[in-house]
């Protein structure tokens, strides 16, 4: 078990350097995707998701560039 200090430092470290973002699904509307993410990392699969996204809008703007 962590210390109280550590405790506080560690909150301290998440404080200045990270972000928590949080999602929410619906069990009864969104079955399939609570049981597509249950054998998955979650975060590290989310991040993909995300870096993929921000290549491929970053692809488009640049085919839009050289048109």
């Amino acid at each position: 078990m962590s210390s109280p200090a550590q405790i506080r430092a560690s909150n301290k470290y998440n404080k200045k350097n990270t972000v928590l973002k949080g999602i929410r699904f619906n069990k009864n509307t969104e079955k399939e995707m609570i049981e597509w993410l249950s054998d998955k990392a979650f975060s590290p699969y989310v991040k993909a998701l995300i870096a993929a996204d921000m290549r491929s809008q970053e692809d488009a703007s640049n085919q839009d560039r050289c048109q």
